[in-house]
């Protein structure tokens, strides 16, 4: 067969559980079980816990922050990203996190744990393997920790700006680091209490309770820095915020005041229903859109809220007083245009002017309106009239005319004969003014009219302020008015409304023909005005043009002008003067040629304002003749602007000569500084103080470089003539210097660190090398001080161990102190060198103080197990008498263990009977004091355990159990060496029957080989498939047998024996790697056979169960056969048989149940998924629920049997109580 397939390794599971002694929290419990690895999302593991049916399934999975920093973490969901989520853990670990959980996500944090299912700490491993594991992950973590902080550092500390999303990854990267150390801290934890079980060395726990404190400090570190890179994130992110928010409130404020001025705009301009609707849906458009502003704003960052919640209430606040003035004007009675007598008011559609008074057409309505409905509303709209006219009241005129005590029908007919004059004199005016204006009359005739109609349009209105003051006079007088009278005096008043209405309708047409009358005078005098003008402007154009010729001509080409200037500017005492003459000609000539473009300019604009103004065949042409004089002197505009800035150019040239120079001075200056500093650091290593001061000096230096950088980085951006010619050159010179000054700085302060840090760093492995030789000086007093015991003396007479033990007891409390500082001093100086530059200096200090703190660690460690030594050996004192047994009963396992030395060689096969005869006899003769040792040993053991001291002291028991343990080794080889001395005679016989056993088995695998093969595209049958894993079972279960016994004999006490068992196990290794070979090629095959053969054998084996179980049923009977009264004897035999058949069923029960069990666990273990082995599958599922339901059944059964037990026992008087069948049904 082939090779077996490679097994592979398992998932990793993690298991929620409530914290130890407390209860899961509400909402917990359904997120409570394993948790097996499935995959991975954004870079870390996920996991899985299945629920029923593939339903309820829970994922355990990371979330980065690429949906915001709000959204990563560890979570619990229904899905690996979805909507449902559960719980929530705001750490960045590799792998999920111990504690933290808030259950609901939002909620506050669980008591719940998340571990690792079968910690490897638990496991047991070598004292050194375990103790190299966790400084191994206090190195890595200690380092890790310092490269984030050194990290963290750098940026929080760097000037600038500093972006969010760096300082979102540092802060990141420290939670990661500071869940990695929480897990270590467990992890070291688990180890301590591993080690304790494993009764490891106080060295060991000694040690590792000094890594857990390195873990503690590394956290605080890292703690510090986490929450210093929190608080600089948060402040970075609320001036993110603020910026966007405040990039929104610019986008949104226009829009707002723009819908704002809309919204004013259209209720100032309200003078109708339909412009009244449109106004108020503007303004609930605006109030809408404010409202969502004001809504997003209240979300904004503070600064930018406060600032968007004033703009924005203010704009709301404009708003409501629009409400106001349109709720006001739609309650003035002035909504409607109709209504008038005789129907609406006419407006002449053809008229292109709307300069009508605004009020007047209202005012006709109001008045129609006040005629139709009369009484008060007249009174008021004359009072409202009288005010929109200027105030005028009753009293304009004078005194009322009007004799009140006259009778009432005299004083109706004087005043409607007064109303009646008014409206005459209206009505000729009206008829006039309609003959007038519907004529095509001229503008004289029309002027005439404007003038009848506002004569009597201001007599109309003073009629109606003496009406006003008439009627109140006639209200006032003693003897009352009929209400026929008063209604009739009333009514005069809409009857001058009316008149009024009408007469400013006629003047407002009048007015309107008058405008239109005056714009077609005017548009006559503009078109000849613009015809007069046209010469004038095109005079004005050429004469630009020759004043700009004039400056070419003079001035020559700006490529000559440019040449002029550098000359000026570079030979300024030659030929500066008569260069800067000829430029100020020119300039002057320049602005002369720009006066004469300004003036034609301004001529040929107002020729085109008056062109526009013309009728539209007019201004087409006219705008046509005007274009290519616009063009020229647009030309000529173009042509004089190169000569425009001559002056400035030639001043601009001599400044950046003057800011070149300065530069350049600055540039030597800082030249000069560097050869001072090159000069104190000096050719060979300088010392620290130099190298400190080099340092220091230059900062200045790099300063003055940066900004003489600066500088000519803005002279070189300032535009391409600022670094042209002779100047560009100097200034491309001056550049090159000040950037090699600045390279040359650079190589100055890397050198003048290189040496400082050098100096500290050799200075830090000073002081730490003569701290590590003052620690090691205690190590000297250390060994004098158990000198007492070095040559291997367990317990020293009193005399003597008292002072020893008072002595090294002394010693520890004087040194361990004084290395407790040794050890600060050195963190201290370690983290000195971490702030080196980088680099292998760096590197060579770290190493050399990580030395020299470790060989102080090693002497607190030496230090630390005397004091531990001494409180042993004290105790120790206290039980002489069973050391020196069990001391005695180990030096005779000693002796007997050399005698059997033949015993454990490599001899079986060689050896002679004899030497083995001879070999156990010695060994069974020296085993004799040894067990006299070894008895003498345990009573003085047994003696000392029933002191007090054993049970008030952990100290005395500790060390007992110590010295017990010691006695049962001594025994168990006393044990060993007889059992071997006995059966080493045999040894060879049992090698030969494992021999033959691995013989008979090699030949069953080469069987089962056989009938694995396959046999190519023909499909076996059920039985042959039955008989093919049958066969591998049985090769497999017996080759299982054999190892077992084999490996019991490998350890068997007689060497030689194991050493040939443990040959054979090898062989038995490769049948059983041909073995899996041989199950792997017939696996789908054995599978599903195996299926049914399990099935077959738990159908077959779960009648037994049943057949018992009727059998306890059955003894039963007595008790529930009716309702007769048993006797004590009667219920006593019946117990006891029920008791007896319980038992028995107990008993076939368990092993069915336990057949079942396997069988099903053995089954579900296959991967066969075809339907007949799924049916076998849930065949046995259901054959184990009835044997857990039988189970169920006995166990109630038992619970009756002791009930019966309890009635039936007898009374206080010793009579017994009858039993009693219980009620059926």
């Amino acid at each position: 067969g082939g090779p077996p397939r490679r097994r592979r390794p398992p998932a990793q599971t993690l298991v929620l559980v409530p914290r130890e002694g407390a209860e899961a929290p509400s909402g917990a419990e359904a997120l409570l079980g394993e948790y097996v690895h499935q995959g991975s999302n954004h870079g870390k593991k996920t996991f899985l816990r299945e629920g029923r049916d593939g339903k309820d399934s829970v994922w355990l999975y990371y979330w980065d922050s690429r949906d915001g920093r709000e959204f990563s973490g560890w979570w619990f969901g229904s899905t690996v990203g979805g909507e449902e989520v559960y719980a929530k853990a705001e750490q960045h670990s590799a792998m999920p996190p111990m504690r933290g959980w808030r259950i609901p996500h939002d909620g506050v944090k669980s008591d719940v744990s998340l571990v690792l299912k079968g910690h490897e700490e638990d496991a047991e491993m070598p004292e050194e393997e375990r103790l190299q594991k966790v400084k191994d992950l206090v190195s890595s973590l200690e380092h890790k920790v310092d490269k984030a902080v050194e990290t963290s550092q750098k940026m929080l500390a760097g000037e600038g700006d500093i972006f969010e999303e760096g300082v979102r990854a540092i802060s990141q990267l420290l939670d990661s680091r500071v869940g990695d150390l929480e897990d270590a801290k467990a992890s070291a934890a688990r180890h301590s209490r591993a080690a304790k079980k494993q009764k490891a060395s106080g060295e060991s726990e000694a040690e590792l309770g000094l890594l857990e404190e390195r873990l503690d400090s590394a956290l605080g570190k890292a703690l510090k820095e986490a929450a210093r890179a929190r608080e600089r994130l948060t402040k970075c992110e609320l001036e993110g915020a603020e910026e966007r928010d405040a990039k929104e409130l610019e986008a949104a404020l226009p829009a707002c005041m723009e819908a704002v001025a809309q919204a004013e705009m259209a209720v100032e301009a309200a003078s109708s229903d339909e412009a009244a609707a449109r106004a108020r849906d503007l303004v609930q458009a605006a109030r809408s859109r404010i409202g969502r502003a004001l809504e997003a704003a209240r979300g904004y960052a503070p600064e930018a809220q406060r600032l968007a919640l004033a703009e924005f209430e203010r704009m709301q606040g404009r708003c409501e007083a629009a409400e106001r003035r349109l709720a006001l004007w739609e309650g003035s009675g002035l909504s409607g245009l109709d209504g008038l007598p005789g129907g609406a008011i006419e407006v002449d559609a053809d008229d292109e002017d709307g300069d009508a008074p605004g009020g007047q057409a209202p005012s006709a309505a109001a008045a129609g309106a006040a005629a139709a409905a009369g009484g008060e509303t007249a009174a008021v709209a004359r009072s409202t009239d009288a005010a929109e006219d200027g105030g005028e009241g009753p009293g304009d005129d004078g005194a009322v005319d009007l004799d009140t005590s006259l009778p009432e029908e005299e004083l109706l007919r004087q005043m409607t004969s007064k109303v009646a004059d008014v409206e005459g004199a209206a009505r000729q005016a009206l008829e006039t003014a309609s003959v007038v204006l519907q004529d095509d009359s001229e503008i004289k005739g029309v002027k005439l009219c404007l003038d009848l109609l506002e004569e009597h349009h201001d007599a109309v209105r003073r009629a109606q302020g003496r009406l006003s003051g008439e009627l109140a006079a006639v209200r006032g007088r003693r003897s009352p008015t009929t209400p026929a009278a008063a209604e009739a005096m009333r009514a005069l008043g809409p009857r001058l409304q009316v008149v009024r209405a009408h007469l400013a309708q006629e003047l407002a047409l009048a007015k309107r023909r008058v405008a239109r009358a005056q714009r077609r005078a005017r548009e006559a005098r503009d078109l000849q005005a613009a015809e007069v003008a046209m010469p004038l402007a095109l005079e004005a154009v050429a004469q630009a043009e020759d004043a700009v010729d004039a400056v070419v001509m003079e001035a020559g080409d700006m490529d000559w002008r440019r040449k002029q200037m550098e000359t000026a500017v570079q030979f300024g005492d030659e030929y500066g003067d008569e260069i800067q003459k000829a430029m100020e000609e020119t300039q002057l000539a320049a602005d002369s040629a720009q006066d004469a473009i300004s003036a034609a300019r301004t001529r040929l604009d107002a020729q085109i304002r008056a062109a526009r103004l013309l009728p539209a065949e007019q201004q087409k042409a006219a705008l046509a003749e005007m274009a290519p004089v616009r063009r020229r002197l647009i030309d000529t505009q173009k042509k004089l602007n190169p000569y425009k800035s001559v002056r400035a150019e030639f001043e601009q040239q001599l400044r950046a000569k003057d800011e070149l120079e300065g530069l350049s001075g600055r540039v030597a200056a800082i030249e000069a500084d560097l050869e001072g500093v090159e000069g104190a650091l000096g050719g060979a290593a300088a010392s620290e103080d130099a190298a400190s001061a080099a340092e220091a000096a230059l900062g200045p230096v790099h300063t003055a470089v940066a900004k003489v950088l600066r500088l000519l980085e803005q002279r070189c951006a300032a535009g391409p003539g600022a670094a042209a010619g002779a100047l560009g050159e100097r200034l491309a010179g001056i550049r090159e210097r000040a950037l090699a000054a600045q390279s040359r700085a650079e190589e100055l302060r890397d050198r003048a660190r290189s040496e400082r840090g050098e100096q500290l760093g050799r200075s830090l492995a000073r002081v730490a090398a003569k701290e590590a030789e003052c620690a090691e000086a205690w190590l000297r007093r250390v060994e004098e001080a158990e000198a007492p015991w070095a040559g291997g003396a367990e317990v020293l007479p009193e005399a003597q161990a008292a002072p020893a033990l008072a002595a090294a007891e002394a010693l520890a409390a004087e040194a361990l102190p004084t290395l407790q500082a040794a050890k600060t001093l050195l963190m201290e100086r370690l983290v000195e060198a971490r702030q080196l530059p980088e680099g292998m200096l760096r590197l060579q200090t770290t190493e050399d103080l990580q030395r020299f703190q470790a060989r102080v660690d090693a002497v607190c460690l030496r230090v630390t197990q005397l004091k531990i030594d001494v409180f042993a050996r004290r105790t120790k004192m206290q039980m002489v008498e069973v050391i020196e047994a069990v001391t005695k009963a180990e030096q005779e396992a000693q002796k007997t263990t050399k005698a059997a030395a033949p015993f454990a060689q490599d001899n079986l096969e060689s050896i002679d009977i004899k030497q083995l005869r001879e070999v156990g006899a010695k060994v069974l003769k020296c085993a004799e004091p040894l067990a006299a040792a070894c008895e003498a040993a345990r009573a003085a053991l047994t003696a000392k355990r029933q002191d007090s001291r054993c049970r008030s002291s952990p100290s005395f028991s500790t060390q007992l159990s110590k010295l017990a343990g010691r006695l049962e080794a001594a025994e168990a080889t006393l044990s060993g060496l007889r059992r071997a001395a006995r059966e080493a005679e045999g040894s060879r016989g049992l090698l030969e029957e494992q021999r033959k056993e691995l013989a008979a088995l090699e030949r069953l695998v080469a069987e089962a080989e056989l009938q694995a093969l396959p046999l190519g595209e023909e499909q076996p049958t059920e039985q042959a498939e039955e008989a093919t894993a049958l066969r591998l079972r049985d090769a497999r279960g017996a080759l299982a047998a054999w190892r077992s016994a084999a490996e019991a004999l490998a350890a068997h006490p007689h060497g030689a024996l194991g050493h040939a068992v443990k040959r054979l196990l090898v062989q038995e290794e490769a049948l059983r790697a041909r073995l899996a070979g041989a199950w792997e090629l017939a696996r789908e095959t054995c599978e599903r056979a195996l299926c049914r053969i399990l099935a077959r054998e738990a159908r077959a084996e779960l009648p037994r169960a049943e057949q018992a179980f009727r059998e306890a049923e059955e003894a039963e009977g007595p008790f529930i056969k009716g309702n007769e009264v048993l006797s004590p004897a009667q219920s006593a035999e019946a117990i006891t048989a029920c008791e007896a058949a319980a038992a028995h069923a107990g008993e076939v029960l368990g092993g069915v149940q336990a057949l079942v069990a396997q069988r099903l666990q053995e089954a579900a273990g296959f991967g066969c998924t075809d339907p007949g082995s799924r049916a076998s599958v849930d065949e046995l599922a259901a054959l184990d629920r009835q044997a857990k339901g039988l189970a169920s059944k006995l166990a109630h059964f038992q619970r009756d049997i002791e009930g019966r037990k309890r009635r039936a026992a007898p009374d206080r008087n010793g009579e017994g109580r009858p039993g009693k069948a219980p009620k059926v049904g």
